[in-house]
């Protein structure tokens, strides 16, 4: 008994005073039966049966032995032993009995895994099945309705449970109503309606923005109901988000009534099959948007006051909008299947296909301007804007306008403002020759006078009237009537000062620094008349002598103003001389051209004479 590697038990039956068996008393066991059970020789010897094994099952099999004496084997788990084990009893001399104890929770735990692994492999492949019947839906041309009703079916069958429900998330009312569901009461008129908050399972996983797995809703503490999952004994349940975090359609819930651990793969399987969904509202909500938008198009297109059309790879019609009527009469059958450029003017179909071929490379909007012919004989001036309307075929789309009415009224613009053009040249030039007749007829007048004071006047006269033919004859050879290029300008100026006062001007040296500026009428008159004031001065008194020296005159550009520095390396100004109150008329009238120009007059400390002018372009202002 002792060298059996088993627990043994051997025990004696009790009998009342008719013989009838009550119970039976150990007496005794091994020490493999003490290590199996815990329990040592001296808590069992002597003890009854019932009083040492707590088990009713165990106690019924022995009571069974001896009734029948009939050898019985059995296997139990018996919990008070935490321990699978396998049980044989039988007789060996006259009331008593030998039980012997083998554990096998090791074999039971293998089999059970077994049988836990085959349970959960099949449960994978059914819910494999389930995803894939899902997934096809997609291909199907069932409304999204019909779709949530067909999906919650599949799910209450591929996981075995009690409930299942989609709930579509309406931010406005921060609710989620359920859009399909199986196993829930009518809810009457009004779908079921819960809280999109911690008061509901499905509002919770919303705002958690992952799946939310409850085993016992009664013992929930993360959220609070909802009534409707208490009203259906809901026990336990999961639900996933269907769509994007940031912007979710809604909930796909399933719940169950029994207590129930959903496994880890249960959730991957529901979030697969919301994901599944997920693509499948977004497919719709695509398709629906392109059926309205097809629509809208084909009403705009077929109401539209330009010709909408579309072409192949080889500018053929594959559509034309009912306008093409009234641009081209043609009725859009007649042009579909036609190429383009058999309706478009010859001088201009290499400017048209230029624009095609820029389109196909650039896959930029182009717009084209060209003539169409139309049915009746005449061409048709129209503007095309074309775009690639399918990247993959090569459609393009084209919107044609008539544009004959605005060709026509640019063509009189241009040949009005040609025929104003060239009378604002005729005007500058008359004006222009008018001011050498004044410049002659001074130069005249002077040849008649004796008194060189006079002679020096006209001179001066004459000077101011040629420094303003000088710049009408800029403007009217100028292709821009309102600028003067003030650069050549004050080149032909000065060169014509210097001319006039040739015996100074011969022994100095000229420094004239002029930026490419260009200035209005109004402000260039005003400064070519301050240039010939100063520089006439210049050369009349800073050299008395005639002795060598250096004029200069500079003209540029500094932040928002024009600065022109004037002046020479002379005998310099008096010292006592004020130019805002001298009587000489040359300075006077600088001091007035300066404010007419709204500049500012500086006279600079230097060896000589330098004036410094800052002043900005007048604007012109409307005389009518």
């Amino acid at each position: 008994m002792e060298n059996s590697i088993n627990g043994i038990l051997l025990h004696r039956v009790i009998r009342d005073s008719l013989g009838n068996p009550t119970d039976s008393v150990i007496l005794e066991v091994n020490k493999n039966f003490q290590n199996l059970t815990g329990l040592s020789s001296e808590e069992t010897t002597g003890q009854k049966v019932e009083d040492v094994f707590q088990d009713p099952i165990i106690l019924e099999k022995l009571k069974k032995l001896e009734k029948t004496k009939k050898p019985v084997r059995f296997e139990e788990y018996l919990p008070q032993f935490d321990k699978y084990l396998e049980i044989f009893s039988f007789p060996t001399v006259e009331d008593e009995y030998a039980t012997v104890f083998l554990d096998i929770s090791s074999r039971k735990y293998s089999e059970g895994k077994k049988e836990e692994i085959k349970k959960e492999l099949t449960s994978r492949l059914k819910q494999q099945s389930a995803l894939s019947e899902i997934s096809q839906l997609t291909l199907s041309q069932l409304s999204l309705k019909q779709i949530f009703q067909k999906t919650v079916k599949i799910l209450l069958d591929s996981l075995e449970v009690d409930y299942t429900k989609i709930l579509r998330y309406i931010p406005e009312d921060h609710e989620l109503e359920m859009e399909a569901g199986v196993g829930w009461n009518d809810p009457g008129n009004k779908p079921y309606r819960v809280p999109a908050d911690i008061n509901s399972q499905a509002g919770y996983t919303l705002m958690s923005e992952k799946p939310v797995v409850v085993q016992d809703l009664s013992l929930e503490t993360r959220f609070s109901g909802p009534q409707l999952l208490v009203d259906h004994q809901v026990t336990s349940g999961v639900s996933v988000i269907i769509g994007q975090i940031e912007d979710p359609y809604g909930v796909l819930g399933v719940h169950t009534t029994s207590h129930r651990i959903f496994s880890s793969y249960d959730v991957e399987f529901l979030q697969s099959v919301a994901n599944v969904l997920a693509g499948i509202i977004n497919e719709k909500h695509v398709t629906q948007k392109l059926e309205e938008s097809e629509i809208r198009y084909r009403l705009l297109a077929e109401n539209a006051s330009d010709m909408i059309s579309t072409h192949d790879l080889e500018t053929n019609y594959t559509y034309a909008s009912p306008y093409c009527l009234e641009l081209m009469g043609y009725l859009p059958e007649e042009l579909e299947g036609k190429n383009a450029c058999l309706f478009i003017h010859p001088d201009d179909i290499k400017t048209v296909i230029k624009s095609h071929e820029n389109l196909l490379s650039s896959q930029k909007t182009t717009k084209t301007t060209y003539r169409l012919k139309h049915k009746q004989g005449p061409y048709v001036w129209v503007e095309s804007t074309a775009r690639i309307l399918n990247p993959q075929t090569g459609e393009i789309i084209v919107i044609t306008r008539d544009i004959s009415e605005r060709i026509r009224a640019e063509e009189e613009l241009k040949s009005s403002l040609k025929d104003k053009e060239i009378l604002l040249q005729e005007i500058h030039h008359r004006v222009k020759n008018n001011m050498q007749i004044i410049s002659s007829l001074l130069n005249l007048q002077s040849a008649f006078i004796n008194d060189s004071e006079a002679v020096n006047i006209l001179r001066e006269s004459q000077n101011r009237v040629k420094s303003m033919a000088l710049l009408h004859e800029h403007l009217y050879q100028s292709r821009e009537m309102d600028r003067v290029n003030f650069k050549h300008y004050v080149k032909n100026l000065t060169d014509n000062l210097l001319s006039t006062y040739s015996s100074v001007s011969s022994n100095l040296k000229r420094e004239i620094l002029v930026e490419d500026v260009r200035l209005n009428i109004e402000t260039a008159i005003p400064c070519g008349l301050i240039i010939n004031e100063l520089l006439t001065n210049s050369l009349k008194y800073a050299f008395p002598q005639k002795e060598k020296g250096t004029i200069f005159l500079k003209i540029y550009s500094h932040q928002d103003n024009y600065v022109l520095l004037l002046g020479d390396d002379g005998v310099g100004l008096p010292p006592d001389l004020d130019p805002e109150s001298t009587q000489t008329l040359g300075l006077r009238l600088v001091h007035n051209l300066v404010n007419q120009i709204d500049g500012k007059l500086n006279i600079k400390p230097s060896k000589g004479t330098c004036f410094e002018i800052i002043f900005k372009e007048v604007q012109y202002k409307k005389r009518i």
